[in-house]
């Protein structure tokens, strides 16, 4: 399956769980479609995987590096949207207490303007 369909996919997943009142569901699944967006970019900028698969901090690093420092192809302020979703996804996926309607909000916010911009650089290459 093309990675761009499971990030929109990701995204519409995270918007209906926002609608339905699951907000872990919710930035888990924003989360997630940050993480494809960004592997989309980098595989299109010749940027392989370290090994077998795309390790999460990895992508970040690579987006960070490639990117948003060497290429300039993002903005810096892309550089910790994705870091912040990882950390709100742990706190949804691993903790007893929910990350509230707030963050999840604020998450799958991000991921759309994260998403955008990488759609945008695809689109624009």
């Amino acid at each position: 399956m093309d990675i761009r369909v499971l990030e929109e996919q990701n995204l519409a997943a995270a918007e209906h769980c926002l609608a339905h009142n699951c907000p872990d569901a919710a930035v888990n699944r924003a989360y997630y479609a940050m993480f494809q967006a960004g592997i989309a970019i980098l595989i299109w900028h010749g940027v392989t995987a370290r090994g077998d698969t795309w390790g999460h901090d990895y992508v970040h690093s690579q987006v960070n590096e490639q990117l948003i420092k060497r290429r300039k192809v993002l903005a810096s302020s892309y550089k910790d949207p994705l870091y912040r979703a990882m950390l709100a996804r742990h706190r949804a996926d691993y903790k007893p207490d929910s990350v509230g309607t707030k963050i999840a909000k604020r998450i799958t916010q991000r991921a759309q303007r994260f998403i955008e911009a990488i759609q945008g650089v695809l689109q624009h290459a």
